[in-house]
């Protein structure tokens, strides 16, 4: 993110909700590691991780269907 392209207020937002967005995960995540295991925890949360970036560079079945003549 360049301030060229946003405000400084768009900007604090979007930095401030990153770091709400830690404390938060933070409290969640230590009733899953301690129910399930480190390993565990952080193969799902990998998992999870990986699935918005893959879904962006997929096209849909839909678009990909042959044109009716």
């Amino acid at each position: 993110m360049s301030s060229g392209q946003f405000s400084t207020y768009e900007i604090g937002i979007v930095t401030t909700g990153y770091f709400i967005g830690q404390i938060i995960c933070a409290g969640f995540l230590e009733n899953v590691i301690s129910k399930v295991g480190d390993i565990c925890a952080f193969a799902a949360l990998a998992s999870t991780g990986a699935i918005p970036s893959r879904a962006e560079n997929h096209t849909s079945l839909y678009s990909a269907r042959p044109k009716s003549f």
